[in-house]
């Protein structure tokens, strides 16, 4: 009876296969793991590249409130609580005994880009002014809100607020600032 034992070669064959199969299913894990981070990373960049859409729009309606407050002076303006023409009274703002161009009614207790107008919308969604650009929808809007009267020069300060959206229904931008003319 000869009885010779396997060489090594045939003692690991089973082996082999289970070490195959485990370097295999570790190199899939890894190439899931990869490809997962990839897609979110292009969440990310597209979330990122929408919201600068929205924030480049908001500041191009801004810089176009800020050029139509500069038309006011002198005209008859009549800011109102539900922001009617895009013209907003502030809060506890009241009409200027020393300005008669300028009325305020309303005595609203909120800031007008948080207003509401209606059950759905704010007053600078509904009522705001539109800054139109050909490739946007809703279109930007922006609301002036009387402050006050500067005691220095005797001349308004407005506060214009614009708001914008990117392609993406839920991304937004708004942006403000505060303006005096001498």
């Amino acid at each position: 009876m000869n009885t010779t034992q396997p060489t090594g070669c045939a003692k690991q064959q089973g082996i082999v296969l289970f070490v195959v199969l485990m370097m295999m299913l570790v190199i899939a894990l890894f190439s899931i793991a990869a490809s997962q981070s990839y897609h979110t990373e292009q969440r990310i960049s597209a979330n990122d590249a929408d919201h600068r859409y929205a924030l480049s729009l908001a500041e191009a309606a801004l810089n176009a409130g800020e050029q139509y407050a500069s038309t006011l002076a002198g005209k008859a303006q009549h800011f109102s609580a539900d922001c009617q023409n895009g013209l907003c009274s502030a809060v506890n703002t009241v009409s200027p005994h020393d300005y008669p161009d300028i009325t305020v009614s309303g005595t609203p207790t909120q800031p007008a880009w948080l207003r509401q107008c209606d059950s759905k919308k704010t007053c600078l969604e509904k009522n705001g002014r539109i800054f139109n650009h050909k490739n946007s929808k809703p279109k930007p809007r922006y609301i002036i809100e009387f402050i006050k009267i500067n005691p220095e020069n005797h001349t308004p300060v407005y506060r214009i607020t614009a708001q914008a959206w990117g392609k993406n229904a839920y991304t937004s931008a708004m942006v403000q600032s505060y303006i005096g003319y001498k």
